[in-house]
């Protein structure tokens, strides 16, 4: 079975989302879409929390746009400081889906996440 495969990476420059960015996530025909936002959150907060309003306000908009286009699941989820990793997928592929993990590694000084990567597999 072939898939389609969309990934996306924006830099969101600690703005709020739109409706307008809602074309960054194509028309529903990927059966997997993985989303990768820098900047979403910048704050010293941030650098403490795992996952910030900001990051929630961008998710619920990311779920909320894919609703208009298709059916989709989240299947994971993943914080890091500014970066937000989301990975959806057709409803339909859902029930063959098993094991996902995710990974993150902070880079920073003193292990902090101001440097540092994530990942879902």
């Amino acid at each position: 079975t072939q898939l389609d495969v969309r990934v996306v990476t924006y830099n969101v420059a600690e703005s709020a989302p739109e409706e307008a960015y809602g074309e960054l996530l194509g028309d529903g025909s990927a059966d997997i879409l993985a989303v990768g936002l820098q900047e979403v959150d910048m704050s010293g907060e941030a650098l403490m929390m795992e996952e910030t309003d900001k990051s929630v306000l961008w998710l619920a908009a990311l779920q909320k746009q894919l609703g208009t286009v298709g059916q989709y699941a989240t299947l994971g989820v993943v914080h890091l400081v500014g970066l937000l990793l989301v990975v959806f997928v057709k409803s339909e592929h859902q029930p063959h889906v098993r094991h996902v993990r995710q990974c993150i590694v902070r880079c920073g000084t003193a292990g902090m996440g101001n440097k540092g990567g994530v990942g879902l597999r």
